[in-house]
C-alpha cells in the first residue's frame, strides 16, 4: 500500500501494526483533523489474503498520540506499544504502555515504570535472560553507544520493571539501534552502525545463558539498500514480517519511490 508502517508484530495469526492508514501526504497546516498514527489489526480470510485492517478501541489509540511499535506477550494477553509526540519527523516525546486483553478486546493501557523517562522509549518487545522475562526496547537515554541504543529491563510485576541495562558493544554502536525483536534465544534488530547493504539493516545475535555471539547480517532478501526494520516472525508458522522503505513493483508510492 502506500500507508507509512510503524512496526508489525503477529501472535496466533492475528497481524498487529502501527500505520498512518492515509493515501495523501499529511500537512499540518492546522486543517488536518485525524492524522495521527495508530494500531490495526487483521486477520487472514479463507482465500490466505488479509482483511481490511481496523483499528484498536480508543483507549489504545488516544487522541493527540502517535500510536503505534506494537508487540504482545508470548501468551497473547499482553500488549505492548508506545505513545509518542513527534517534533518535526523525530520523536519528541515516547513512552512504552502495556495493555491486558479484555475478552476479545484490550483494557485501559497502563504506563509502565522503570523503562520510561526522560528519555525516548520506544520499539518494545518480550524476551528472557538469565531466566527472567526482561524487555527489550530501544532508547537515547544518557551514557548510551550515541543514537538510539538497545536495552533490556527485567519485569518485576504486570507494570513495573527494574532499571535498563545498556546491552553493550556487541549489539550497540554510534549509530541508531533499533526495533529488537526476541525468539528462542536469538535477538533480531535492524542497525545503521554495522557494517550493512545501505540504510537500516536487519542483524541477528544468539544469546547462550552468559552472553550473545557475533552479530550477523541477514543478508540479501531480507536486508536492501534501503531501509530494513522491525522485523518479527510467527512462532506457530514459517512466516515472518518487516517493514521496508525498497521500491517495487508491487509498491506504489506516496511521495518518492523510497517514502
Amino acid at each position: 500500500s502506500r500507508f507509512g508502517e510503524l512496526g508489525v508484530f503477529v501472535r496466533e495469526g492475528k497481524l498487529y501494526f502501527g500505520s498512518f492508514q492515509r493515501k495523501e501526504v499529511i500537512v499540518l497546516d492546522g486543517k488536518e483533523k485525524d492524522y495521527h498514527a495508530k494500531i490495526y489489526s487483521t486477520k487472514k480470510n479463507d482465500r490466505d489474503q488479509f482483511n481490511k485492517p481496523d483499528p484498536l478501541n480508543a483507549e489504545i489509540n488516544r487522541d493527540g498520540f502517535h500510536t503505534a511499535n506494537v508487540s504482545l506477550s508470548p501468551d497473547g494477553k499482553r500488549m505492548f506499544f508506545t505513545r509518542t509526540v513527534l517534533s518535526g519527523n523525530r520523536a519528541g516525546e515516547s513512552s512504552i504502555y502495556v495493555s491486558f486483553q479484555k475478552g476479545n478486546n484490550w483494557g485501559a493501557p497502563q504506563m509502565l515504570t522503570g523503562v520510561n523517562g526522560d528519555w525516548i522509549a520506544t520499539h518494545p518487545c518480550v524476551g528472557e535472560l538469565f531466566g527472567n522475562e526482561v524487555l527489550f526496547f530501544a532508547s537515547d537515554m544518557p551514557g548510551g553507544k550515541g543514537g538510539y541504543d538497545i536495552y533490556y529491563a527485567t519485569r518485576i510485576s504486570d507494570t513495573e520493571y527494574s532499571s535498563p541495562v545498556n546491552l553493550g558493544d556487541a549489539i550497540n554502536t554510534v549509530s541508531d539501534d533499533i526495533t529488537p525483536y526476541y525468539s528462542d534465544g536469538t535477538l533480531y534488530f535492524s542497525s545503521e552502525g554495522h557494517p550493512s547493504i545501505g540504510g537500516f539493516d536487519i542483524f541477528k545475535t544468539g544469546w547462550d545463558g552468559t552472553g550473545w555471539s557475533e552479530v550477523e547480517n541477514m543478508g540479501l532478501g531480507y536486508n536492501s539498500g534501503f531501509d530494513d526494520i522491525y522485523f518479527t516472525t510467527q512462532p506457530e508458522s514459517e512466516e515472518g514480517y518487516f517493514v521496508s522503505n525498497r521500491p517495487g513493483t508491487t509498491v506504489r508510492s506516496l511521495k518518492s519511490k523510497t517514502c
